[in-house]
């Protein structure tokens, strides 16, 4: 039982471990269920799985656009749905978000496991 259980929690605390890829002008935060990704001028979620295998990936998600200067009260960020689209080989990743309804290509990167990442914000 002490093997079963020890094992369980080992999963358990595996699968809440961050993975952070960065790469110029963005940041992102992998988890089991899914990433964070922090952009220059944006904001990324995925909200399923994210691949941490190498591989040609395509995941949901969503994208909300942000804008440097003041803003109005009451002004929000619209955020649409997106896919997050790439591969994966050793520890190099390209990643292509592109916007539903449009298929507008928002953004492309190229991001690097363990490296943090370089943001200059628009705010």
């Amino acid at each position: 039982m002490r093997l079963l259980t020890a094992f369980c929690l080992g999963v358990a605390l595996h699968a809440v471990q961050t993975v952070v890829w960065g790469g110029d002008h963005v940041r992102m935060e992998v988890t089991s269920s899914g990433a964070e990704l922090e952009c220059d001028c944006a904001t990324g979620r995925i909200t399923e799985a994210a691949p941490e295998a190498e591989g040609i990936f395509s995941v949901k998600g969503t994208f909300t656009p942000e804008r440097g200067g003041p803003t109005r009260d009451g002004q929000t960020s619209r955020t649409v749905d997106a896919n997050y689209s790439g591969t994966i080989k050793n520890d190099t990743m390209t990643l292509r978000v592109v916007l539903s309804g449009n298929d507008q290509e928002a953004a492309q990167y190229v991001l690097v496991r363990g490296r943090d990442g370089r943001l200059m914000k628009c705010r």
